[in-house]
């Protein structure tokens, strides 16, 4: 057989490329001018990726179709519109939360022991059952409800990653996270039309749903350093201040369980 002398290859989708980088070497990259006193508290802070980081992240991606399909969502919506980003990046926390009840079934179970939600399930289906006959009762639906009684609210399911990754979130952070139902039932702009008063228009949201996505894959990866916090760097497309650093923390390591990286961070290929 001839040794080949030249070879090739094809890109099966076209490059995604984004302004908005998780992560910087350089802090005064992302400070506004107006601001440049505040680089020396974000000096060595900041870190760039390191071949360790970059071997993790392409293996964990490498594992599971799950986890590809939340990168590229991650990926894609970074260069969709305002109006559609936010969107992207609620349904890839979705998919982390989705990733962590399946990981762990316990932490994240309002009933912590399986025997006591079983019997509960049991006490209330048997107390439904009374009511079989009666045409007020939709049995199918609340069966359905109470079968689904130890599931978290979407609320707390969005929050679990953050809480066993011990990544801070404010109260913006939250309320983001929060507005994550306005836009996956077709609220997409925001307006009130359950007659609620959004405190967020779509620019914010879809920086702040971006930073708190970054650093969950950052965290997952054991990246050590502060990351861009585009909520505070976008403020002028934004168009208030936002009262916030322009990088922040991902939180403390050492208080973290070591069965969490154990479990969700296994980079032993599968």
């Amino acid at each position: 057989m001839d040794e080949p002398v030249s070879w090739s290859y094809e890109l099966l989708r076209e490059n995604i490329l984004s302004i908005y980088s998780a992560i910087t070497s350089n802090a005064a990259s992302w400070i506004r001018p107006k601001d440049k006193e505040l680089l020396p508290k974000y000096e060595g802070k900041t870190q760039s990726a390191s071949v360790e980081l970059i071997s993790n992240l392409c293996t964990w991606i490498h594992q599971k179709d799950a986890h590809k399909a939340i990168i590229l969502l991650i990926i894609e919506a970074k260069r969709a519109s305002m109006l559609m980003m936010p969107v992207g990046f609620a349904l890839a926390l979705e998919g982390f939360a989705t990733l962590f009840e399946k990981w762990f079934p316990a932490k994240t179970a309002p009933i912590k022991n399986k025997n006591k939600a079983k019997r509960l399930r049991s006490d209330l289906l048997d107390r439904l059952e009374i009511h079989k006959n009666d045409a007020d009762f939709d049995m199918k639906i609340l069966q359905a409800k109470i079968n689904d009684i130890n599931k978290s609210t979407n609320r707390e399911r969005l929050k679990m990653p953050f809480y066993l990754l011990k990544i801070p979130l404010s109260q913006s952070d939250e309320l983001a996270l929060d507005y994550r139902n306005a836009l996956l039932h077709g609220n997409v702009i925001l307006e009130p039309m359950d007659k609620k008063n959004f405190e967020m228009e779509e620019t914010e949201l879809a920086m702040r749903l971006l930073t708190l996505t970054n650093a969950i894959v950052l965290k997952l990866m054991k990246y050590n350093g502060w990351i861009v916090n585009h909520v505070k760097t976008q403020e002028l497309g934004i168009g208030k201040a936002i009262n916030e650093e322009y990088y922040r923390s991902l939180g403390s390591f050492e208080v973290i369980n070591n069965e969490i990286f154990e479990t969700a961070c296994s980079f032993d290929q599968q």
